[in-house]
């Protein structure tokens, strides 16, 4: 394995994952009772639960942390980040890629944790990511035809020993602890349970309302409305909060899960950094919004609306509609959506007189496909894995030059230093997470072992 002698800038991140963190976390909170059997969930003994928490909250904080970078692989992400749709000056570039081939490129990324730093760098010979913390990333691009090419990137990061079942069990156990107490209690319950992520989120998000209520049907409706303040993070990591500021407060997002007849399985709201979160569970699983508690189905829709402000432009889509599948397999979790049906672009007059074929191309055929797959090792030792793969075909055409250039200066001032600081932020929130879940499981241990005194 080669390593990089020089390491400059940081990975590529999503400016949204502390966001998704917080999602992630909102049903965790629900309970003390909730975070104490999520947290048990995650291995068949304590000591496998200790293990596996810790191994876990310590990966994602190493790989959703700062990130250093070697200085010929910032050189290519630069590149791809400006030409990302309109790739064909990075088609010859032999700078950019590992191999190639008739009609396709591919560049091979591979990360792992090392003292004091998480290293990303061009490896065409890296291996599938085993120990914790590797990682993999495999980019295809394809020239189809003239000005028409499909990227292909699968990423591969390896969690631990933990198992797909242990991550099912800890989820059913976070919607189990989701009902039944008031706004008040589950406070005191999740800032007794979760001290530093709650202190580390509160930061940047305030939890303002809970609201639990029991139906008839035994299940139990809830909403969480969560605000995300950039001035909380202002001292410590200003060219992020600006950024926040100016990308995140004037989005408008509203995204819908439904079924086949239409009911509805959850929806969230987003407008002015305020985000609603609504929900309904009972047993420990979700049921749709209205109607009486069912087993949610293995095919779903998913609509979003989302647009923000690009200068004074707003730019966005409404009614983007993706297909939603679960598919189920033995030693894996997974979910897939495609996008096959081109929505309604928000776009600027003058951007709107070049619609054409091109940005109907991604929607074409089989779609635009993002999968995400958590898969346990078939044999003791082996790791769990999280893949995730997503394919988007794209035809240059003057429009989407014009939208290349517009996000790509976002891309850029998103790197230039904000991207250091949410890393940061990140990586302070599952570390928090990690010492209050080795908290939990260092309690339950220790009543464990009293117990065994008194027998």
């Amino acid at each position: 394995m080669s390593t990089p002698h020089h390491r400059q800038q940081h990975a590529p991140r999503r400016t949204g994952q502390s966001a998704a963190a917080l999602v992630a976390l909102a049903l965790a909170l629900a309970s003390q009772t909730a975070c104490d059997n999520a947290a048990r969930a995650l291995g068949g003994t304590p000591a496998e639960a200790r293990a596996n928490a810790g191994e876990l909250f310590g990966t994602l904080a190493a790989r959703f942390g700062p990130v250093q970078l070697e200085q010929r692989y910032a050189s290519v992400r630069r590149k791809i980040a400006g030409h990302a749709l309109v790739p064909s000056p990075l088609w010859n570039d032999r700078t950019v890629w590992t191999s190639s081939a008739q009609g396709a490129r591919e560049l091979v990324i591979e990360g792992h944790e090392a003292p004091g730093a998480y290293l990303m760098y061009i490896n065409p010979a890296a291996a599938a990511p085993d120990a914790p913390g590797d990682y993999r990333r495999t980019t295809h691009l394809r020239q189809l035809q003239k000005d028409v090419y499909e990227w292909q990137v699968h990423d591969e990061l390896a969690i631990g020993d933990i198992d797909a079942s242990d991550f099912d069990r800890a989820l059913t156990a976070i919607f189990h602890g989701a009902s039944g107490a008031s706004e008040s209690a589950i406070r005191a319950s999740y800032r007794a349970a979760l001290p530093r992520t709650t202190a580390t989120l509160g930061e940047l998000f305030t939890l303002e309302e809970i609201r639990s209520r029991a139906t008839p049907d035994g299940a139990t409706d809830l909403a969480l409305v969560v605000r995300m303040h950039p001035e909380g993070v202002a001292r410590t990591a200003p060219d992020y909060a600006k950024f926040l500021n100016k990308y995140v407060k004037p989005a408008e997002l509203r995204l819908a899960l439904s079924d086949a007849t239409g009911a509805r399985w959850w929806d969230v709201l987003g407008h002015d950094m305020r985000f609603t979160a609504h929900l309904r569970v009972k047993d420990g699983h979700l049921v749709p919004l209205e109607g009486a508690p069912r087993e949610m189905p293995r095919e779903l829709t998913l609509t979003a609306d989302v647009t923000t402000k690009f200068g004074i432009f707003t730019v966005g889509v409404r009614h983007l509609v993706g297909h939603v599948t679960r598919p189920a397999a033995p030693h894996q979790l997974a979910f897939e959506v495609r996008f096959t049906k081109e929505p309604d672009w928000v776009l600027p007059p003058l951007a709107e007189t070049l619609l054409n074929a091109p940005l109907e191309r991604p929607f074409s055929g089989n779609g635009l496909p993002l999968r995400y797959v958590l898969r346990d090792g078939a044999r003791p030792g082996d790791a769990t894995v999280v893949r995730r793969d997503y394919d988007i075909t794209v035809e240059e055409s003057t429009v989407l030059r014009w939208l290349q250039k517009m996000g790509g200066g976002a891309v850029s001032e998103f790197r230039r230093a904000a991207e250091a600081q949410s890393d940061r932020y990140t990586q302070r929130v599952l570390q928090a997470l990690q010492a209050d879940a080795l908290a939990v499981l260092q309690g339950t241990a220790a009543s464990g072992a009293e117990g065994g005194e008194r027998r």
